[in-house]
């Protein structure tokens, strides 16, 4: 999307020819740090994520192996028929074998310490908020664009002023509207934030590298 946004924005500052504009360099230099701001953002929230470490959860450790509900039902109705069968051991089960297990709530926890916390990702949400706004009031109110096609006058290259397409003006909707989305998706919705799962093998190496 950012890529896409920065293209219209460019081919925007084309015509008519030498122009400039201060709304279409706003919206280019948002489109440059959009790229690199989901990169830091996960980066981040995996540092805060380590910093958590004492709660992850050894997938190798043997549980109790929760009784399907067809189990439940054959005993109930052996107990209602008189006969009962001598209790059983629980079953003990490896949740996740050959793995850690970093629990949903501190994924989420995570990202909601970043978010709030963060002064880059801060930044950017004021960015965004910045962005929608403009989107709301248009180019015009920042500056007047110039013609694509100029008729006879006295304006010289400096005077002129770049014209936004739709799609440039509308991009503070599209940046705001997915950061807002993405955000409470992680932070509210147990289908995106996920416990995760890290091979066991994998996470030493990157031990010993760090300690290295």
């Amino acid at each position: 999307m950012s890529l896409y946004i920065l293209n219209n924005a460019m081919a925007d500052t084309a015509e008519p020819e030498g122009c400039t504009s201060t709304f279409l360099y706003i919206v280019m230099g948002s489109a440059v740090l959009n790229i690199i701001f989901p990169f830091y953002l996960c980066y981040k929230v995996w540092m805060q994520i380590m910093t958590q470490e004492d709660q992850f959860v050894d997938g190798d450790k043997e549980e109790e192996k929760a009784q399907s509900l067809l189990s439940k039902g054959a005993a109930a109705a052996k107990k209602q028929a008189g006969k009962e069968e001598e209790e059983q051991a629980p079953m003990l089960e490896a949740r996740k074998p050959g793995y850690t297990i970093v629990p949903q709530s501190v994924v989420v926890d995570a990202f909601s310490h970043v978010w709030m916390n963060d002064f880059f990702v801060l930044f950017m949400f004021a960015l965004f908020c910045g962005l929608f706004a403009l989107s709301i009031v248009g180019q015009e109110k920042i500056e007047t664009p110039s013609p694509k096609v100029l008729g006879i006058g006295n304006e010289t290259a400096t005077d002129l002023i770049c014209p936004a397409s739709d799609a440039t003006v509308s991009c503070g909707y599209y940046f705001f509207g997915f950061a807002a989305v993405w955000s409470l998706a992680w932070m509210k919705c147990g289908c995106c934030s996920r416990e995760v799962y890290l091979k066991k093998d994998i996470q030493e190496e990157l031990m010993d590298a760090n300690v290295e």
